[in-house]
């Protein structure tokens, strides 16, 4: 998007000029407030909005009748992916999983943003165009995650020392409040990188009308803290947002304290006072800290950085896990389906719901439903559940994904059993087993029929199918790099898993972790969609298959009663087999076929 010159523009720029004139005359005339400026700005133009927001609760009635605070998520921004992230990010990052008890910790990034914050698109377009900057972005993001979901918004560059306290999330607002502040604006009254409030949040629905109307109109930013002085002008004109700000008693009052230690040489003493002078401490990842003091010791800042001790786990172990769930016209079983995956003891998620079009309530049902780690998707025309899996795949953020059906539940260890697994055998994905029931629960089987965990290869796969996509769990990059095949009618599960275990480790797991529903009207129902996915699959993996008869006549079997389901002879099949493997066996089996026998074998059979 061009950057535009326009009259709005030229205010803006005339109202900064005015403001670095104050701030220098300030030095010599003390009762000139430059902040006035900004001040002035606002009232101009948000009068007319502050006057309706006057006579509101400080949280909507209808959030303190759902509250949500003991599930409520912590919301963490580094647009770049944990991945990308500097050292002293990732370690903030870390802090903030440790801490976070119950409360699942969701780093927000450029692949995730639009799943949890629906904003106007001129926000994204100014966004990506670097109009507003990321942090500016930032600040529009924390308002509307805080108003439409409530819970915790920590900056990537708070580092947390000890858990944190329940209570932070109970009241209706909270923030850090420290008497050091050097800051005009806020005077210590709050800070912009560590706010908690309940969902409906009065004063972060103010900002982020105030910031919509704002980047509205204008595509230049009247200061680098506006977020603050917003804030400063609701506390200052909206009576209920200055009771909420004013309950808040003062805490963290050493929150610079480890920032100001990381330029001195390392004192035990000094280090553990800091970590003990406040809970959150505000770093910076643009500050230069030394390694090095001027005496050539080594620094706090060197010493935090080494220290493995302050019992952070590994990134890996405390990554967010994506989970996929498309559905289509499920609006009475999609809900179960969400909360056994909400109900995980894995509480790293994020739920991506895939909604392939539906024409019931799915939509009205998946909102419904009060966790941030929830987040809908809605595809633009009706394009079948691979699309709408690679879809969840595409926007995944966590470093591993899992999918599940809108049909299916899952027992509520399954993601800590199948993460525990995978790492322990260094395996690339797993699957594990299933229950299969009808709807009103009667057991059917288990699928797979196999009792051994054990890696499987490629030429095991072709052999018999063990893998179902609810029970897959694995690296997101594998699953990224290899997507579902859209054009599968049927068994996109098996066709996954063998291409993916052309490339990486599969391992399977002998576990149920997983309760599928067979519905009546299922795919499984329907053998003239298994018969062309059979053939998809020997498309693409045919020298395979030829190439072992162990394979092939497996292969064929199952295809033959696909074909026979549908009421064909599978004549052309069992030929094959009999020229390309001669025996006595598949002689007879072409004879069957040949006269309807095999067929008659075979419905009989699957009737039973």
């Amino acid at each position: 998007m061009a950057r535009i010159f326009t009259k709005a523009q030229v205010k803006i720029t005339c109202l900064q000029l005015k403001k670095k004139i104050l701030y220098k005359l300030e030095r010599f005339f003390p009762r000139i407030d430059s902040n006035r400026t900004i001040y002035r700005f606002l009232e101009r133009n948000f009068t007319v909005l502050t006057e309706s927001y006057k006579k509101m609760p400080v949280v909507s009635s209808m959030a303190q009748a759902t509250d949500g605070s003991e599930s409520a998520a912590i919301w963490v921004f580094w647009w770049q992916r944990y991945d990308n992230a500097p050292p002293l990010v990732k370690k903030c990052i870390d802090s903030i999983r440790l801490h976070a008890g119950n409360h699942p910790v969701i780093l927000l990034t450029q692949e995730n943003c639009k799943q949890y914050a629906e904003l106007p698109e001129y926000i994204w377009e100014k966004t990506e165009s670097g109009i507003i900057s990321l942090t500016h972005f930032s600040d529009i993001l924390r308002m509307k995650l805080l108003s439409a979901h409530g819970g915790m918004w920590l900056d990537a560059t708070v580092f947390v020392s000890e858990d944190i306290p329940k209570a932070y999330f109970q009241q209706d607002f909270f923030t850090i409040k420290y008497p050091s502040s050097k800051s005009a604006i806020t005077k210590g009254r709050w800070t912009g990188f560590c706010q908690a409030a309940k969902q409906g949040s009065l004063l972060h629905r103010f900002c982020l009308d105030v910031f919509l109307a704002y980047w509205n109109t204008y595509s230049k930013l009247i200061d680098y803290f506006f977020i603050d002085y917003v804030v400063a002008y609701a506390y200052a004109h909206i009576p209920a947002v200055r009771t909420a700000v004013d309950t808040v008693s003062e805490n963290n009052i050493g929150v610079h304290e480890l920032d100001r230690l990381f330029f001195l040489p390392y004192s035990a003493d000094t280090y553990e006072q800091a970590m003990h002078s406040a809970m959150f401490h505000k770093l910076s990842w643009k500050r230069n800290y030394p390694e090095k003091a001027e005496t050539d010791e080594p620094t706090a800042y060197r010493h935090f950085m080494q220290q493995p001790e302050n019992g952070i786990p590994s990134p890996g172990n405390e990554e967010t896990v994506s989970v996929i769930i498309p559905t289509y016209n499920r609006a009475h079983l999609i809900e179960k389906s969400v909360r056994s995956v909400l109900a995980q003891t894995y509480h790293n998620l994020e739920v991506i719901v895939v909604d392939d079009c539906s024409t019931d309530n799915t939509e009205e049902i998946v909102k419904s439903i009060s966790d941030s780690r929830v987040a809908y998707v809605r595809l633009s025309h009706n394009s079948g559940a691979c699309a709408a899996r690679n879809e969840g795949i595409q926007r995944a953020a966590g470093a591993y994904i899992a999918f599940n059906d809108s049909d299916d539940q899952w027992a509520s260890d399954k993601i800590c059993r199948q993460l525990e697994f995978l790492s322990r055998n260094h395996a690339d994905i797993v699957v594990c087993k299933m229950k299969c029931m009808t709807p009103d629960g009667t057991f059917l089987h288990i699928f797979p029929n196999k009792n051994d965990s054990a890696r499987i290869s490629y030429e095991d796969l072709l052999r018999y199918n063990c893998a179902s996509t609810q029970t897959f769990f694995g690296k997101a990059s594998c699953f990224k790099d290899i997507l579902f095949d859209s054009r599968m009618p049927r068994m996109q599960d098996w066709d996954e898993a063998l291409r993916l275990s052309q490339k990486y480790t599969v391992f399977f797991q002998d576990e149920v972790l997983v309760h599928t529903f067979i519905q009546p009207d299922s795919i499984s129902t329907h053998p003239e969609k298994g018969v062309r996915a059979m053939e998809l699959l020997w498309e693409k993996h045919r020298d395979a298959i030829t190439g072992s008869r162990h394979i092939a006549e497996s292969f064929l079997k199952k295809k033959a009663s696909f074909l026979c389901r549908t009421g064909t002879n599978p004549t052309a099949e069992m030929q094959f087999l009999m020229h390309t493997f001669p025996s006595v066996k598949n002689r007879l089996k072409y004879l069957l076929a040949r006269t309807g026998l095999y067929k008659t074998l075979v419905l009989l059979k699957y009737r039973m």
